[in-house]
């Protein structure tokens, strides 16, 4: 199911990335059409084989309009501190597309390399924007269920209407798959 919202988001966006400066952090063997892809590993299709836990990243500060790191973030040890390197590394106004598993879904728990759990409002904590000079500003952000019958009984629309509410109290009686947050930098 991956690949193929992957594949879907390729085609989806490929207009709006046209002649656009984009990086693709932790591509592995699905790197975005026309981006810099960088993984650690060399059996993937990066560009760029560096290990995104070392800091500063090997990139020049505003040198992208977007950066895409879709279910890798959950990876890295300091997610924080990734967040800082996007930001560095974003032109202003630039957008960072994050996907990663939900905290509910049993995907965040599946592998030991999953090492941070989120929610989706997990990057919008704005103590964190001050403490790691980082500020973003959230422009969409969507809880996915993976169809099926969460989606057509309307579990999907109305978590995503009271996502608040939705985690508090019903994250794992009805657990969501992943989320995508897309985060502006405004500089």
């Amino acid at each position: 199911m991956r690949i193929i919202k992957q594949k879907y988001m390729h085609k989806k966006f490929e207009s709006e990335f046209a002649g656009k400066k984009i990086l693709d952090l932790g591509c592995g063997e699905n790197k975005f059409k026309n981006a810099i892809g960088v993984d650690r590993s060399l059996n993937t299709d990066a560009d760029v084989i560096y290990d995104l836990n070392l800091f500063p990243y090997p990139f020049k500060d505003d040198k992208f309009d977007f950066i895409i790191c879709k279910q890798s973030i959950e990876h890295l040890l300091y997610s924080c501190k990734v967040m800082e390197e996007i930001y560095r590394i974003l032109k202003p106004n630039g957008v960072v597309i994050l996907t990663y598993p939900h905290f509910s879904s049993y995907e965040a728990y599946m592998t030991p390399e999953h090492i941070n759990k989120f929610s989706c409002f997990s990057f919008e904590n704005p103590s964190l924007s001050k403490r790691y000079n980082t500020n973003f500003k959230t422009i969409r952000k969507k809880i996915y269920f993976g169809g099926g019958l969460k989606t057509i009984l309307g579990i999907e629309s109305i978590a995503n209407r009271f996502p608040e509410i939705y985690e508090k109290h019903f994250a794992f009686i009805l657990p969501a798959i992943y989320v995508e947050i897309w985060l502006r930098a405004i500089k």
